[in-house]
């Protein structure tokens, strides 16, 4: 009689909570003969989305070095957190530590507060832009510190190119009194099996005001595989 009348046998099913999305990315170059490089880049990406929050934690390290002489060395990881009071409307928090020893500072930690807007939103385009206030602190090689207050700016556009192809655009800066960083990523990630992909990304980096004999603009151009599971 229940079935016949929609019972509910089924409605008091077992939560079964919403996995984790991990995105791991290695690029891996080695030469050896008359100079012997080698560049590591790898990147890790933890995104977990529920109906009202979505959780995100990223890190990645770049390291290169010739003749057993370390040229780059860059470590970043960050923690964001999205509450989604409408449909297309979220507040965010955002922390940021970042460490990298030919930049003349010995650490950059920034955290902001914010509101999202979801100006896209199809299963083939999305285009996220945020604004929000936050603080970050400066570390100089030599010891000495600088804080200050910032605003922060950022847009995200993803395209489903194919059933195989991602592009994806991200831009955000962080303007401060003293210094205003700016940051520009750049992809191509085409499916080759399965969870296997191939990226192609192009990253640039923008400070207004770095400590002398250190280069305003850092950019990478790198080839990764990239395992999503």
């Amino acid at each position: 009689k229940k079935a016949l009348l929609g019972g509910n046998e089924n409605t008091d099913k077992t939560y079964q909570p919403i996995p984790w999305k991990i995105e791991a990315e290695l690029g891996l170059v080695i030469t050896q003969g008359n100079t012997e490089t080698q560049t590591i880049n790898s990147k890790l990406d933890l995104t977990k989305e529920q109906k009202n929050w979505r959780y995100n934690l990223h890190f990645e390290a770049l390291n290169t070095s010739s003749d057993e002489i370390t040229s780059a060395e860059k470590y970043l990881g960050s923690g964001k957190i999205n509450y989604k009071f409408k449909q297309k409307d979220y507040l965010f928090g955002l922390l940021i530590y970042e460490v990298d020893r030919f930049s003349g500072f010995k650490d950059q930690t920034t955290g902001s507060l914010g509101y999202g807007h979801s100006f896209i939103s199809s299963k083939k385009k999305n285009l996220d832009i945020e604004a929000g206030f936050g603080y970050r602190q400066n570390t100089l090689d030599t010891g000495s510190s600088e804080s200050e207050g910032i605003f922060s700016l950022a847009g995200v556009f993803k395209w489903k190119v194919s059933k195989t192809t991602d592009f994806k655009q991200s831009l955000n800066t962080h303007i401060g009194e003293n210094i205003t960083i700016s940051k520009s990523d750049t992809s191509l990630q085409v499916n080759i099996k399965n969870n296997l992909a191939m990226k192609l990304s192009y990253n640039v980096k923008h400070s207004s005001d770095v400590p002398l004999n250190t280069k305003k603009t850092d950019s990478i151009t790198s080839v990764t595989l990239v395992y999503t599971f």
